[in-house]
């Protein structure tokens, strides 16, 4: 593909994909408001990057740059939103309000919640290697046939 052709590729694919993105992300604010919990821009983009994620699932050196960069933006345009529907110019959507305590006790709960997961996953992951008589670790060069086991 030329450059002329990539740049073209590119200008299409933003004018199908960012009144979807703007949509989803319009949604879910209406879907905080009218539950009273707050548009805190970090949580939300996380959401979003966690309900996309297999899109990002790639096993390249360049993976860990597109997460990073699609994280990003999608925090920022977050931002924008959030700022453009609470009239304030879009400068201001660079800085998250400051948390408050109970946002941070929240957050603190979703962690650990996340950690008790973490652990059942490598507790089953294990268990399932020692049923396979795999090595105990992943990545060990296919020795282990199961499906969905690494």
């Amino acid at each position: 593909m030329s450059d002329h052709e990539e740049q073209k590729h590119m200008q299409d694919l933003a004018a199908r994909q960012e009144p979807l993105l703007t949509r989803e992300i319009n949604a879910e604010l209406d879907r905080l408001a009218a539950a009273g919990e707050p548009w805190a821009a970090p949580w939300i983009a996380h959401e979003f990057y966690q309900r996309h994620e297999v899109g990002l699932q790639q096993d390249s050196e360049d993976a860990e740059f597109w997460r990073y960069t699609v994280h990003a933006y999608v925090g920022r345009r977050v931002r924008e939103e959030i700022a453009r529907r609470r009239g304030e110019p879009v400068a201001a959507a660079d800085v998250d309000p400051p948390l408050t305590a109970e946002q941070h006790r929240a957050q603190a709960a979703a962690h650990f919640q996340h950690a008790d997961e973490l652990e059942r996953f490598i507790q089953e992951r294990q268990r399932k290697h020692v049923e396979l008589g795999c090595p105990l670790r992943s990545g060990h060069g296919g020795a282990c046939r199961e499906p969905g086991v690494s």
